[in-house]
């Protein structure tokens, strides 16, 4: 892996996390948790998927 993948799936990372704890605060429940969660993640794969398709082509 390159040292711009790396970086990408850091950030990808970050975002993510900072995302399900902002989510959780926020909250009440297991569902709400859940499905921000999910979301953040969807995001997540997105942005790694292009910065990948990026480097690939």
């Amino acid at each position: 892996m390159s040292g711009t993948t790396m970086l990408a799936i850091i950030v990808v990372l970050l975002i993510g996390v900072i995302g399900f704890y902002i989510d959780d605060s926020k909250s009440s429940g297991n569902y709400g948790f859940a499905k921000g969660f999910m979301l953040y993640l969807i995001i997540a794969l997105c942005i790694a998927a292009g910065v990948l398709m990026g480097e690939t082509f």
